[in-house]
C-alpha cells in the first residue's frame, strides 16, 4: 500500500500572502486533489481542529480514500514539527508499504512514489539551490516501512520532542531553533542525518529537487517559473512557499483539465441570475448538442496525449435534452471505461428520474436545487463596481466548456461571450487550457465569480451599465454564432 501523509490546519496562521481572508480550504482542496490525481495512494491527514464540514469538503476535493485524524490545540499549537513526524501506530501499515510526507502547500503533478527504489529505506529531497550546511527541505520525504524505519521514526519523534543527539543540537544551536517544535525540528533532524550518518542501518537516497522544487520565497519571477515547470515530467512536486502560496490558486498553474459539457441550454427553472443566461433573453433556443457533435467531442478526448480529469454533463437542465441518456452512455462506454477520462458526472435539478442505464454505470449524478440556493448578481460587472478581483475558481476547478457553439474558456465566460458577440471565445478544436483563447479580460471583467466579495441577490435582479448596454445591443443586433 502507498500512503501520502499530510499535516494541515483549519486556520491560515502564518500565511501572509492573503492575510485574514485567506481561502485556506481552497488552498487545501487544490493540494489534496493534486496529490490524488496521479497515484492510487491512501491519503492520511493529521488535521488541526478538523470539523465535519472540512472533512466532507476535503474528501470531495480529493475524490479518494482519506484517513483523517483531528488534532487538538494541545497536540498542534507550537508542536507542528512533532505532528509532521508520522506515528506508524496511527496508520494501518505493513512492512513494504511506502509512506511519503508531503507539505500541504505543494502541487503533486507526477507519481511521487517513483522516488523509491529497491534499496532505499528513506528518500529525501535536496534544495533547488545548494545549501551545504542545510541541504534538505523536509517538504517532501518518505520511507519504506520495515523494522529499521519503524525504529528510526520512534527515535525521530523523540529527538524532535527533546533533542539529545549532538549532530542535531549542533544544527539547532547554529540556527537558533533549539526547543522549537513549530516548524524546524523535523527538518533539522533530517539535515543532521544527511550531514553525518543515518541511524539503525538506514539506507537513504537523495532524489533531488525535482520532487520538491521551489523558487526563492520572494522571487518576483516565481509565478512564471511555476508555469514553466507545470506538467514538466522532471518536476514531480512544486512547492509554493512563502509569498508564492497564493500562486497555487492561480489557474495558470493549477488547472482542472476537465470539460463542462453543456448539452442544452434549455431549463425548466427560471433562476433570476443564471450564469448560463438560460431563460434570460431571447435567442439561442436551438442549443441542443447533436449526436454528431458528441461524437466529435469523443474523438477529441481520445486523441489527447494524457487522460482528462473529468467530463461534467450540464445545462441548462441536461435531462431536457431528448437524447441525454444516450449521450451519457456513450461518454461512459467510450471515454470513462477505457480511461480517457477519470470521472464522468452529471448535474441535474432532480426533476427527472434517473433510469437504470445510468444508475448501473460509473456515472456520478449530483442533484442541485438552484431555485432554493442563494445567488450572486450575475449581471453586475466588476468593471462597473471596481470590485477587487481574485484568482478565478471557475477556471481552476471546472475546466473549459463545450456547447453547441464550440469550446469556450469556461461556462460563465461562454454565456458572456454569447451575449456580447465575442466570437474569439468559441473554438472548434479542444483547447489545452483556457490560456489557448488568449486574453480573457473582456469576459473576466464582467464576471462576479472572480471577485473577492461577490454582490449577492437581495431582492431585485440588478443590471450594471456594462450589462445593460450589452443587452440593449443584443436585442437590436443579436450575434450569430456558428455550430461546433
Amino acid at each position: 500500500m502507498r500512503y501520502l501523509y499530510v499535516v494541515g490546519s483549519n486556520t491560515n496562521t502564518g500565511y501572509s500572502a492573503w492575510g485574514q481572508d485567506t481561502p485556506w480550504l481552497e488552498l487545501a482542496g487544490v493540494s489534496l486533489r493534486s496529490m490524488g490525481e496521479h497515484t492510487d495512494a491512501i491519503l492520511l491527514a493529521n488535521w488541526h481542529n478538523l470539523t465535519d464540514a472540512t472533512q466532507r469538503f476535503l474528501q470531495w476535493k480529493y475524490n479518494g480514500p482519506v484517513i483523517f485524524r483531528s488534532l487538538s490545540d494541545a497536540d498542534w499549537v507550537d508542536r507542528m514539527a512533532v505532528c509532521k513526524v508520522p506515528d506508524l501506530a496511527e496508520i494501518p501499515c505493513r512492512d513494504g508499504d511506502e509512506v511519503l510526507m508531503v507539505d500541504l502547500d505543494t502541487y503533486v503533478q507526477g507519481d511521487v512514489f517513483e522516488a523509491f527504489d529497491h534499496r532505499a529505506d528513506v528518500v529525501y529531497t535536496s534544495r533547488p539551490r545548494a545549501m551545504p550546511d542545510y541541504p534538505i527541505n523536509a517538504g517532501v520525504w518518505g520511507l519504506r516501512v520495515n523494522p529499521r524505519t519503524r525504529r528510526f521514526l520512534k527515535w525521530h519523534k523523540a529527538q524532535v520532542e527533546s533533542p539529545t543527539w549532538e549532530p542535531l543540537l549542533a544544527i539547532e544551536r547554529a540556527r537558533g531553533t533549539i526547543g522549537r517544535h513549530d516548524f524546524w525540528g523535523d527538518q533539522d533532524l533530517l539535515n543532521a542525518c544527511a550531514l553525518t550518518e543515518w541511524p539503525y542501518g538506514i539506507v537513504a537516497r537523495d532524489v533531488g529537487p525535482g520532487y520538491n522544487w521551489f523558487p526563492l520565497d520572494n522571487d518576483p519571477d516565481g509565478l512564471q517559473q511555476f508555469i514553466t515547470r507545470r506538467h514538466d515530467p522532471h518536476y514531480k512536486v512544486l512547492h509554493f512557499k512563502g509569498e508564492h502560496k497564493k500562486h497555487l490558486l492561480d489557474w495558470r498553474v493549477e488547472w482542472a483539465r476537465s470539460v463542462e459539457l453543456e448539452i442544452t441550454l434549455r431549463c425548466n427553472l427560471s433562476c433570476p441570475t443564471c450564469n448560463r443566461h438560460c431563460n434570460v433573453y431571447h435567442g439561442y433556443e436551438d442549443t441542443d448538442m447533436t449526436m454528431e457533435q458528441i461524437d466529435r467531442f469523443v474523438s477529441h478526448i481520445k486523441g489527447s496525449h494524457t487522460p482528462w480529469r473529468a467530463v461534467y454533463v450540464l445545462g441548462g437542465e441536461p435531462t431536457l435534452h431528448p437524447e441525454w441518456v444516450d449521450i451519457l452512455v456513450k461518454l461512459h462506454d467510450e471515454l470513462r471505461v477505457p480511461g480517457h477520462i477519470r470521472q464522468l458526472a452529471m448535474t441535474t435539478n432532480g426533476r427527472v428520474d434517473i433510469p437504470p442505464e445510468i444508475r448501473e454505470r460509473d456515472i456520478r449524478v449530483s442533484v442541485t436545487r438552484h431555485d432554493q440556493k442563494q445567488h450572486y448578481q450575475t449581471f453586475v460587472a466588476p468593471c462597473d463596481t471596481q470590485q477587487e478581483r481574485w484568482p478565478c475558481p471557475v477556471l481552476r476547478n471546472c475546466g473549459v466548456s463545450l456547447s453547441a457553439f464550440g469550446y469556450s474558456p469556461c461556462g460563465p465566460g461562454a454565456a458572456i461571450a454569447r451575449l456580447c458577440g465575442f466570437q474569439q471565445y468559441f473554438s472548434a478544436t479542444l483547447p489545452e487550457t483556457p490560456a489557448s483563447f488568449g486574453d480573457l479580460e473582456p469576459i473576466c471583467r464582467m464576471c462576479q465569480r472572480a471577485v473577492r466579495t461577490p454582490v449577492m441577490l437581495d431582492g431585485n435582479v440588478q443590471w450594471s451599465p456594462t450589462y445593460a448596454a450589452a443587452l440593449e445591443k443584443y436585442k437590436t443586433d443579436t450575434p450569430a454564432f456558428g455550430r461546433f
